[in-house]
């Protein structure tokens, strides 16, 4: 396998988010996420393209903290994307801060830990990319990318059995 599928739940913890104080695009104005100051967006690694997406909370475990983020249109195969959260807010308490974990990055902490380090290359061009689509690093909550599998990778298979089934 190459990636993940076209058309992806995007899963992340986020403890004590509100969405609707952050501003967080509802499914019935999926318009929003493509606005350059959404605090939720998906978007193309390559050229910054905001994607059509929307964002709930798992209302059958609200205590489980869990942002889903769903793609409106599916993703095009073979394409890299970026998880953008930014600016969020958890209702009256104000700004949520980002994990420990994710600052060592941002805030650019040494660490001893290697799983970090070996890290700290691919998320130093995270935050650069971003910079350059307009998410100033100490404005994110959280932000990680991932590849859509090939066309060859999702289909492969069944066209070589369509195929082998019609030569017969």
């Amino acid at each position: 396998n190459d990636g993940f599928s076209s058309g992806p739940l995007i899963l992340a913890s986020v403890p004590g988010l509100s969405l609707s104080a952050s501003g967080a695009v509802p499914v019935t104005d999926l318009a929003r996420s493509l606005d350059a100051d959404a605090p939720i967006q998906l978007l193309h690694a390559g050229t910054g393209e905001p994607q059509l997406i929307w964002a709930e909370t798992d209302s059958y475990a609200p205590e489980a903290s869990t942002l889903m983020i769903r793609v409106a249109t599916n993703l095009e195969a073979g394409q890299r994307y970026i998880v953008v959260l930014r600016n969020l807010l958890e209702g009256p308490g104000g700004p949520l801060e980002p994990s420990g974990a994710f600052k060592i990055f941002q805030e650019q902490i040494p660490s001893e830990i290697d799983a970090f380090e070996s890290r700290r290359e691919h998320m130093e061009a995270l935050f650069t990319a971003l910079d350059g689509f307009g998410s100033e690093r100490d404005s994110l909550y959280l932000t990680w990318d991932f590849t859509v599998a090939s066309r060859q990778n999702t289909t492969g298979r069944a066209v070589h059995m369509r195929d082998t089934a019609l030569a017969l």
